[in-house]
């Protein structure tokens, strides 16, 4: 159990005492620290809306299909949530009715019959190739036009941020969570350990391009600790997602066209499929279980279908 998170679970979901053994059981399940506060910021909305609605305070023992239905129908009726947030609700209250049946609180798993609502599949965006050049390029551009040593460690360190998501596939999360210790660099080769969802651990090959990127930063941290973040910040802390995030936003803004960290990754996926690799190959980089997710990298974009027209 995770003192700090159990803290922050206290201070942000302001839920009863049972929250703590909750918590215990999510972490003993393999969910991230940021997996768990999301579920208790979603029973944090169904607490609320549990009292106001039956006017009493909500605790596990509580738990009924007909008030998970009716949650259902106001979230999605009433608050007009997307579907994809009250999936997500969803899997939280599954959690907690799974929690609660296996710790004999209720004699039911109510949440078992608990409906999706039904997702448009949105696109992916990713960058064209006009576009992945003009982002390529101004990385490359910012670190050598620095004119000072703070500049300059800014625009290394931003090009070997992003290159881990345009050239190696990378979440954001997975990019800002590394640590000295799982980059490998050789002469020719190179491979980075990452840790995806749920803990599980796959490793990615690193590019020439990327190597030197890598490189470049190693030099500048020479003397830091391997066990320590890989990314820091100009006060030394660890860089955060949301600083990632502006980031990669800002150097895109320079380029006349928004970027965010999905795009990078999502470019990485749709380069690697139009040069001929195959879709259980992109999975395996990706960190990717299902192999349908992967599929939506097949699908064009909107500048394919127009250069198909303009062949007619």
């Amino acid at each position: 159990m995770k003192n700090n998170s159990t803290t922050q679970l206290i201070e942000y979901s302001k839920l009863a005492e049972w929250h703590k053994v909750f918590a215990a059981w999510l972490y003993d399940g393999s969910r991230s620290e940021s997996t768990v506060l999301c579920y208790f910021f979603d029973l944090g909305v169904y607490a609320r809306w549990f009292a106001e609605e039956n006017e009493m305070e909500f605790s596990p023992d509580q738990l009924t299909a007909v008030d998970l239905r009716a949650f259902r129908t106001w979230s999605l009726t009433v608050q007009k949530c997307r579907p994809s947030t009250w999936n997500r609700r969803r899997v939280s209250l599954k959690a907690i009715s799974k929690w609660a049946f296996d710790a004999e609180l209720v004699q039911v798993d109510v949440a078992r019959g608990l409906k999706e609502a039904d997702e448009i599949e949105q696109p992916l965006h990713w960058l064209v190739e006009k576009e992945y050049r003009a982002y390529s390029r101004k990385l490359e551009q910012l670190v050598n036009s620095s004119h000072s040593t703070a500049g300059r460690r800014q625009a290394i360190r931003d090009k070997a941020m992003i290159l881990l998501m345009l050239e190696a596939g990378l979440r954001e999360s997975e990019v800002v969570g590394l640590k000295g210790e799982d980059i490998t660099l050789g002469e020719r080769s190179g491979k980075v350990r990452v840790f995806g969802k749920r803990e599980k651990t796959r490793f990615v090959p690193l590019n020439t391009e990327l190597r030197e990127a890598l490189s470049c930063w190693i030099e500048l941290n020479k003397d830091a600790d391997p066990k320590s973040p890989f990314f820091s910040s100009k006060q030394g802390e660890q860089i955060t997602a949301h600083g990632l995030q502006r980031r990669v936003g800002l150097i895109g803004v320079m380029c006349g066209f928004k970027v965010t960290p999905h795009m990078l990754r999502h470019t990485f996926a749709k380069r690697m499929l139009n040069s001929g690799t195959g879709l259980e190959k992109i999975a395996s980089l990706l960190g990717h279980s299902d192999l349908n997710t992967t599929i939506r990298y097949t699908k064009p974009g909107w500048d394919e279908l127009e250069q198909a027209v303009e062949k007619i």
